[in-house]
């Protein structure tokens, strides 16, 4: 008698759950992301010192060095053999864009005995921006000449050559990204006969992470996004277990009833499922509706994710 009673009543709920309407307002969520972008870019590099040192035997400058954008000038004097003089070139990337040297060309107008060593700054090198590095030039007049050259003068110019390093831009204003921060998802539990819906607050409805604690053998499930519910379940207990159906996924639902009750516990009808025993029954409907009944207690879920409670009878 009493599972026949509880069959009648699933049946009943039935037609009520198909026939309620329920107005609701949609929940739009935005999710709004600005971008204020400010970037100016400068190519900027040149020498911008020249200093010498660590002269030798009768070695010496002519002229003061001087340099233009990224060519150095020298002109030094080499008496004998042995003798050298070295020089520090500092070049400096100003501009805002990384830098590297493709190539550094030596030339001597006026003495083929002169040697020259480089060190430090080195083809391939990248000079990065606002930064500074030395390329390290020694002139030596060769220890292998047999005769005294005419003119012991030498005129000496380095000259560099950089290119952007890949297009890679360091330094530019930094861009300002506004996110909403991403939404906190929790789990819980509630047995209210307010109507709930997908977008709604959770605040004010008593709800637990537990449902043993509602006391109650039908219940619903929610899953909620930065306080505000995102969907919900239908769900009771059965066996000392917890089972929950979901709107608009009706296989599955059912193939759960058929598991949970037993088929001999189970209607199924082309449209719908019913199944129950003395103590709980659930309802899952083609086109989307799902219902627990337990204790006096029924908890339905339409279609449209809209949710309540309500007591049985």
């Amino acid at each position: 008698m009493r599972q026949d009673r509880k069959k009648r009543k699933i049946v009943i709920g039935l037609v009520l759950l198909l026939l309620m309407a329920v107005g609701y307002a949609v929940f739009d969520a935005n999710l709004n992301i600005k971008r204020s972008t400010n970037i100016s870019n400068s190519w900027d590099v040149r020498i911008t010192k020249i200093t010498s040192k660590n002269v030798v035997g009768g070695a010496s400058n002519l002229e003061d060095p001087s340099y233009t954008n990224l060519t150095a000038t020298f002109k030094t004097n080499l008496v004998s053999p042995g003798d050298s003089i070295e020089y520090d070139i500092t070049v400096t990337n100003k501009g805002s864009i990384d830098a590297i040297l493709d190539k550094i060309t030596i030339t001597d107008s006026n003495n083929p005995a002169r040697i020259f060593t480089k060190s430090g700054l080195t083809e391939g090198d990248t000079l990065l921006a606002k930064k500074s590095k030395v390329l390290k030039v020694k002139v030596e007049y060769s220890n292998s000449v047999t005769s005294q050259p005419e003119n012991t003068e030498s005129s000496i110019e380095v000259t560099l050559n950089f290119s952007q390093n890949d297009g890679h831009t360091v330094n530019p204003t930094p861009q300002t990204q506004t996110v909403n921060p991403t939404p906190q998802t929790q789990t819980v539990y509630s047995w209210s006969t307010n109507i709930l819906k997908k977008g709604d607050s959770i605040e004010g409805i008593s709800t637990t992470t537990d449902p043993s604690t509602l006391g109650k053998m039908s219940f619903l499930k929610h899953t909620i996004k930065d306080g505000k519910i995102e969907s919900s379940e239908a769900c009771f207990i059965k066996d000392g277990n917890t089972y929950c159906l979901k709107p608009n996924e009706y296989e599955t639902s059912k193939a759960k009833l058929l598991e949970v009750f037993g088929k001999s516990a189970c209607e199924v009808y082309d449209f719908n499922v019913l199944c129950g025993d003395s103590s709980v029954g659930a309802v899952a409907v083609l086109d989307g509706p799902v219902e627990a009944d337990g204790d006096l207690s029924l908890c339905r879920i339409f279609s449209d994710g809209t949710s309540r409670c309500g007591v049985s009878e």
